[in-house]
């Protein structure tokens, strides 16, 4: 499909959004059509038709396999929730196979039997610390000159979140991973991962410390003493037994923690009707964080009621207008996106904007996403603005 349409897109001299949104309408995934899933929408009189996909999550959806899985080259990422993807090398079938047998989206937890299997978090980190040991070790058999070694390389990723849209509440997480790279005769081979087993200490730089004995991954709330800028302190101390007698600490600094403002990252959707003079809009708005990214996006759909009382889509000018700001972490603006669709002659339109293929989710606050919707048929006007208030 979409060979085609990029073959399409580059022999036209039209519109290139044009050409794209009109071949999705009505696209469903290759995955769709082997599983015999309907997508539908049911309408008042009893009506089916399928429906566009206004999100497009159809076609994330068809790059991930039944184990939530993709391979670019040498790695496969894994998809465990919609903030948390894991790497392992392409070749390394037994961690593969054991994280298939893990259930997919539960909680953010990170399990002991995924860390401890040689995958790898893809993280946004507020900070890194590395402290890196080196061992090596000479082959006994001289006569073919062989040597081999491992280097050790250990991370400690921070992260944190907003929690509820609370300004004083904040998650903090963090974790010691181990890279591990082979060599045999001078030639890498591809890096093991494994989590170490540590204990943690954090100052939260307000006052206030928590200790963390023999974890894996930490994963902790915090309620701030008072507002400000914040750089809580990390300190891991552990001993990896691989490492032989090698003992280990470090210590990590966050990036500031701004505690302000209240935002949210939870995804938000709101789907109004409005009638007059026997005509129907239909708007919706969201905001959606997910592995792709973070999107937000307007659709307006214009209908007509029938004489036995039921809605059936009708033909119109539709207008569609989406406006968003994406915040990071600490609720300061990023980006302000909007985009707008219309149409003479259309049932309805949707406009969407995007931040895409980026693994650190964006947050909104009050006020953040509005939309704009209208509708103009036989002499009748509808329009309606719609915020989401997140907090």
């Amino acid at each position: 499909h979409y060979e085609s349409l990029s073959r399409l897109i580059s022999e036209s001299k039209g519109d290139e959004e044009a050409i794209f949104e009109e071949a999705e309408v009505g696209y469903r995934s290759l995955r769709a059509h082997l599983t015999k899933e309907e997508v539908t929408e049911i309408y008042d009189d009893g009506s089916t038709e399928f429906a566009e996909d206004y999100i497009l999550d159809d076609i994330r959806s068809s790059m991930l396999n039944e184990y939530a899985e993709v391979q670019v080259g040498e790695t496969v990422y894994v998809y465990y929730t919609e903030d948390m993807v894991f790497q392992i090398p392409a070749n390394d079938e037994l961690s593969i196979e054991n994280f298939r047998a893990i259930k997919k989206r539960n909680g953010n937890e990170i399990p002991i039997e995924i860390l401890n299997n040689g995958i790898g978090l893809v993280s946004n980190s507020a900070g890194l610390s590395w402290h890196t040991a080196q061992e090596e070790i000479i082959d006994s058999d001289k006569t073919s000159g062989t040597s081999s070694y491992s280097v050790y390389t250990y991370s400690l990723p921070l992260s944190f979140n907003n929690v509820n849209c609370s300004i004083f509440d904040k998650k903090l997480d963090f974790f010691l991973q181990r890279t591990e790279i082979e060599y045999e005769n001078g030639v890498a081979k591809p890096p093991k991962f494994k989590a170490i087993k540590a204990d943690f200490t954090i100052d939260y730089k307000d006052g206030n410390t928590d200790s963390f004995s023999s974890k894996y991954y930490v994963s902790v709330t915090h309620t701030f003493a008072m507002m400000g800028t914040f750089k809580p302190e990390v300190t891991v101390t552990f001993s990896d037994p691989d490492a032989l007698i090698f003992n280990g600490s470090a210590t990590a600094t966050y990036s500031d923690i701004i505690v302000a403002s209240a935002c949210n990252q939870t995804n938000q959707s709101y789907n109004p009707w409005v009638y007059s003079n026997n005509k129907a809009m239909e708007s919706k708005i969201w905001f959606k964080n997910d592995f792709f990214g973070t999107h937000a996006g307007a659709r307006t759909i214009s209908y007509k009621r029938k004489s036995n009382g039921n809605h059936v889509r009708e033909r119109a000018y539709v207008y569609a207008e989406i406006n968003a700001t994406f915040r990071n972490n600490n609720c300061q603006a990023l980006t302000n996106k909007r985009n707008t669709k219309d149409c003479n002659n259309c049932k309805d339109k949707t406009s969407r904007v995007n931040s895409i293929l980026n693994y650190d989710r964006k947050d909104i606050s009050n006020g953040d996403i509005f939309s704009e919707h209208e509708i103009r048929n036989d002499g009748v006007i509808i329009k309606r603005t719609y915020v989401l208030n997140p907090c």
